[in-house]
């Protein structure tokens, strides 16, 4: 019953990066055309896009925004969750869903630009680095103001991992994704052990 406590109160944590990681995708539709526009404004590194085309500044933008308000949903839940949570919502929820929004943005940026160093294509699955950009950039970023300690920081990735797999499968099956990402995750273990 403690470790299912403690699971929540990570999940709890980490939403407003959870939430901002799926954020981007929606910011097209709410952001005017020019948001829309490469955040790497199509430089190119050895003929290579240094992010690419799909990286944007509406859906970086929006990204943090969903963050800052996870954040603040935080802050006025705060006072009837106060002993579920793992910090002060009161001082510290716009530093923190900030700092995690940006964090999540820059992790999955930096995963892109060595995706776009190995040839990979965007949407091309990079495991377990598709899984985890976000959450160890958000993680990097919010150090300086929090740190959760390294059982429970081991205990996030875990957790962001499992979670990535499972909703992998759920919007696979429910078809909402196309690709199967992760979810032929034997197969590719199998791959790596042949060689």
């Amino acid at each position: 019953m403690a470790i299912f406590s403690l699971l929540l109160k990570l999940i709890y944590f980490m939403l407003p990066a959870y939430l901002a990681n799926m954020a981007p995708v929606f910011g097209k539709y709410i952001f005017s055309k020019w948001t829309l526009t490469p955040i790497d404004f199509g430089t190119e590194i050895g003929g290579k896009p240094l992010f690419g085309k799909h990286k944007t500044i509406g859906g970086f933008l929006f990204a943090i925004i969903v963050a800052v308000s996870v954040g603040y949903l935080q802050f006025l839940l705060y006072p009837g969750l106060y002993n579920f949570c793992f910090i002060d919502y009161r001082t510290l929820w716009l530093n923190l869903s900030f700092l995690m929004g940006l964090g999540v943005m820059t992790g999955d940026l930096v995963k892109s630009f060595f995706k776009r160093r190995l040839n990979l294509k965007a949407g091309k699955p990079w495991f377990p680095f598709d899984e985890l950009d976000f959450v160890i950039g958000a993680l990097i970023f919010i150090s300086p103001i929090y740190f959760p300690g390294w059982p429970n920081t081991v205990f996030i990735i875990i957790i962001s991992l499992a979670g990535h797999i499972l909703t992998n499968w759920i919007g696979y099956l429910i078809k909402v994704k196309k690709k199967r990402d992760v979810i032929d995750f034997p197969s590719y273990l199998a791959k790596i052990l042949k060689k």
